[in-house]
């Protein structure tokens, strides 16, 4: 089949031949605008070939982009404000540490931090765009008790990141044994696995084939610490 696509302003035309998949077909790389599409066919009809033309048009339109901003207010807590777009009280998620954190849909722009370490926001639209904030930085709690015990950021290491099929996990420097979890952005856990300080394997794998992209997590919880670190699936 040949098909034909112009945008109403006549800024941009191609032609080329495709091959339909299922009866569809995919277009990248298009800007916002009106388009017409033109596809062209032929069969063969009581020994003569006749043309079939079908005309349509489509409207792409960018949604507004989502920008989140985070901020330590004076009086003990912190604070999210949209700068742009527009997200319900129920699609604002805090994180600490790259962890999601509950919070409460009546006061969701604001968070009373209970640990020292790295806080953030992320919101989400209805139509499935997101924002992550820049991360505020605690460095005393602001009730001033600080229940969890950090670890070294070398505890473990992960790799490809980005990835697309496989994430490795090398636990070489585990000196206790420890659980490993993965998660997605909105904390819902989607593997774990126990691992034994004394085990002679230290690389895991874990198979993320299936999983849609985007930003996931993976927490290693040793006794009371734990540490985070985030991956991206391609």
């Amino acid at each position: 089949s040949l098909y034909n696509w112009t945008a109403e302003s006549g800024a941009r035309t191609m032609q080329d031949s495709i091959r339909f998949n299922n009866g569809y077909v995919k277009l990248e790389g298009l800007d916002d605008g009106t388009y017409k599409v033109g596809i062209k066919d032929s069969v063969f009809v009581k020994g003569h070939t006749v043309e079939v033309l079908s005309l349509d048009s489509f409207t792409i339109i960018s949604p507004e982009a989502l920008i989140v901003s985070l901020q330590e207010n004076e009086e003990e807590y912190l604070e999210g404000k949209l700068d742009q777009g527009n997200v319900s009280n129920d699609n604002w998620t805090w994180l600490y540490k790259g962890v999601p954190i509950e919070s409460y849909p009546e006061q969701h722009d604001i968070h009373y931090p209970r640990e020292a370490g790295d806080y953030y926001v992320y919101v989400e639209d209805e139509k499935g765009c997101f924002s992550y904030s820049e991360s505020v930085n605690i460095r005393t709690p602001f009730n001033g008790d600080l229940s969890l015990n950090d670890v070294g950021d070398d505890l473990f290491r992960l790799y490809p990141n980005p990835t697309e099929l496989e994430l490795n996990v090398d636990l070489a420097n585990l000196r206790d044994d420890a659980t490993v979890v993965l998660t997605d952005v909105l904390g819902q856990q989607l593997q774990h696995l126990l691992v034994n300080a004394g085990a002679s394997e230290s690389t895991y794998t874990f198979d993320v084939s299936e999983y849609p992209s985007g930003l996931y997590f993976l927490r290693v919880n040793q006794g009371r610490s734990q540490l985070v670190k985030r991956f991206v699936k391609k």
